[in-house]
């Protein structure tokens, strides 16, 4: 934005906050009026943001539109959005939050938008999650990669480190080069029909779930470099409706009980081209239960994990083609699983197709060496599809109790 644009657009704000005139002729119509509340416990510093942020957390912001620019320091942000004129965009330039991080609500349908500049930001929240916006059905979107002078970080320590929600067919989306860390989840976003697309080449660290994703039908899209989580999965994605899911991690990915897992009645793609660890549970956890195919590539190291390294299962009704003209379930490796010091605790590879009704494909291709527990590789086909394993020449495939290949 132009110095001169942000400029009109401060006096613009100024004017809606502080004229007695326009405010007073708001309320018969658009009810555009700031409200602060004080907590006494709290002592409010000069406000960062023009008009004046609230400062205590969610409710505690006047109703604005427009584009807020803030710099300097302050305890929290929070603005309730108007749809006067189309939503709010909220511009963070150098901003250090303290204590209550920033939280946005949407009183109707109008955009979010939470941008950093040039300066990077810190956020941090104590009280409840880094960053939280609940949408109203416009688009909610996120924007931390701006930064030419270093990243945006995002910390909370006492609920998500950055949790976003919207209703009907609104989207979500967050692009971050910051580190995000949440004491609940590293980021969570829960949406309706619209698409979700999470971005991160940075690090997200979550007690509960790194990212934890879920929609009503809405397509889920995650691209991550390093995750984390010591309780649950490094990423948990799942559409409840007639949505997709692509997950895919460049970087290292370290989950409590599990490592990816994505499940949907669409299309299941997951990728991850970085080491996989899980303490417990299964490495790659991907299901369709409706129309979809679920394909799985794994191009490093599967390791720790108590279950299944890798889970693919279709329990829907596939493609609906013919018999055996399409993939239903495939699963392509390029390195171990397990290792031969500690193999995974349940098969390599657990592939399967479980309706009948289902005529697609299993096809998996072995890369790399497999350690399991149980079956090496496993694949059940209850349609009238094929079942195809090819193992590349000069890997193994092991199992300490069960057969290498079934």
């Amino acid at each position: 934005m132009s110095r001169t644009t942000r400029a009109n657009a401060h006096r613009r704000l100024s004017l809606l906050a502080t004229s007695s005139l326009v405010a007073t002729s708001m309320l018969g119509g658009f009810g555009v009026v700031a409200v602060t509340t004080l907590t006494p416990s709290v002592a409010l510093a000069v406000p960062a943001c023009s008009p004046a942020e609230g400062q205590t957390g969610p409710g505690s912001g006047p109703l604005v539109t427009g584009t807020v620019p803030c710099v300097g320091a302050t305890p929290g942000i929070d603005f309730k959005e108007s749809n006067f004129f189309g939503g709010l965009t909220v511009d963070l330039d150098g901003v250090t939050v303290s204590t209550f991080g920033v939280t946005i609500e949407s009183t109707d349908n109008g955009f979010i938008t939470l941008n950093d500049n040039i300066v990077p930001s810190s956020i941090t929240s104590t009280t409840g999650s880094g960053v939280g916006i609940s949408g109203g059905g416009g688009a909610v979107d996120v924007e931390f990669n701006h930064g030419l002078l270093g990243a945006t970080t995002v910390t909370s320590t006492a609920g998500d480190g950055v949790h976003l929600t919207n209703t009907g067919t609104g989207s979500i989306t967050f692009n971050t080069t910051g580190d995000v860390t949440g004491a609940n989840y590293g980021v969570s976003t829960a949406a309706g029909s619209g698409p979700t697309k999470i971005t991160s080449t940075a690090t997200i660290t979550g007690a509960v779930h790194g990212i934890e994703a879920s929609s009503t039908g809405g397509d889920i899209t995650i691209n991550a470099h390093d995750l984390s989580s010591t309780v649950g999965a490094a990423i948990l994605a799942d559409t409840s409706g007639g949505g997709a899911v692509s997950a895919t991690t460049t970087g290292n990915v370290s989950g409590g009980t599990g490592g990816i897992y994505a499940r949907c009645t669409g299309v299941t793609v997951i990728t991850s081209v970085g080491s996989l660890k899980s303490t417990s549970g299964v490495g790659i956890y991907a299901e369709s239960f409706g129309a979809g195919v679920v394909t799985v590539n794994s191009g490093d190291a599967i390791t720790g994990a108590s279950g299944d390294g890798i889970h693919a299962f279709s329990t829907g009704v596939g493609t609906g083609g013919a018999a055996g003209a399409n993939d239903g379930v495939k699963v392509t490796t390029t390195a171990d699983i397990g290792t031969s010091v500690t193999a995974v605790g349940g098969d390599g590879i657990d592939a399967a197709i479980t309706n009948a009704s289902n005529h697609d494909n299993i096809d998996i291709s072995v890369g790399g060496n497999v350690f399991a527990t149980g079956v090496g590789v496993y694949a059940s086909n209850a349609g009238a599809g094929n079942i195809g394993i090819v193992t590349a020449k000069g890997f193994s495939v092991n199992s300490s109790t069960g057969d290498g290949v079934d």
